[in-house]
């Protein structure tokens, strides 16, 4: 019911679990294209809705950006009120489908692909393109409960590294998670098995990596971003186009 404001939207729908039935919606945009990734609830009881946005000022956006496209995040009262946003990024491209935000221990945690130098509100480098081309890291952002950041880190080498979602391990622990090309450059040190390959990380709580390993056979092979953890061990799932090879032992 609610009219567009630019080339695409965010759309944000309640709705009734007992008969589907709609109870309230809101479009929330810029002017010009915004792509939609994901909403949470927030511990303050308000909900969190990130994705994408292009450069400029307008509709709900407030801030300008720090490049053709940012990771916007909204945040809305429970009545779908807009209460503030904010913009992160740099002089690059971020992830064209915007971030993923997670709620761990007292603290937002935001990942995205980027291809930004330090620039905008991005402190972390960019570990560069084999060929010219903006070759995305992964870029992990924790933030305090009013959007403040506290470190951001990049991880990746020099082919396309494109980050999943972060999640709490025991101990204390960090799990990210993604897919990459890369071979061991940048601070990736895991081997590339196939074209793209799974790969993921465990951190401390201030970004540093504590290990890190590659997935995959001589093809494509895609786990999930967001695995199953029960009693510290975790299990993934995906797609794999790759027969026995690499660290793949089953065939397709």
């Amino acid at each position: 019911t609610d009219l567009n404001i630019g080339d695409s939207d965010y759309w944000l729908v309640e709705i009734d679990p007992l008969n589907g039935d709609i109870i309230n919606q809101k479009t929330i945009g810029s002017t010009n294209k915004d792509n939609f990734r994901q909403v949470m609830l927030s511990p303050n009881n308000t909900l969190i809705v990130v994705g994408m946005a292009q450069e400029g000022i307008s509709g709900d956006k407030t801030e300008t950006g720090f490049g053709y496209e940012d990771v916007w995040v909204v945040e809305l009262d429970l009545s779908l009120n807009v209460i503030r946003d904010k913009s992160f990024g740099g002089s690059g491209l971020e992830s064209y489908f915007g971030g993923y935000i997670s709620y761990i221990n007292g603290y937002y945690y935001l990942t995205s692909s980027s291809s930004s130098g330090i620039s905008g509100n991005k402190t972390a480098p960019y570990f560069g393109s084999f060929d010219g081309f903006e070759r995305p890291d992964y870029w992990l952002v924790k933030m305090d409960t009013d959007f403040n950041i506290i470190w951001d880190q990049t991880y990746g080498g020099n082919i396309d590294d494109n980050v999943g979602s972060v999640l709490l391990l025991p101990g204390n622990r960090l799990l990210l998670t993604g897919y990459s090309e890369t071979n061991i450059n940048g601070n990736k040190t895991s081997p590339k098995y196939g074209y793209t390959d799974s790969w993921f990380l465990i951190l401390d709580t201030a970004g540093t990596i504590i290990a890190q390993e590659t997935y995959g056979g001589s093809l494509n092979d895609y786990l999930g971003a967001t695995p199953t953890i029960n009693n510290g061990v975790f299990y993934l799932s995906g797609t794999s186009e790759s027969g026995i090879s690499g660290v793949k032992s089953v065939p397709t």
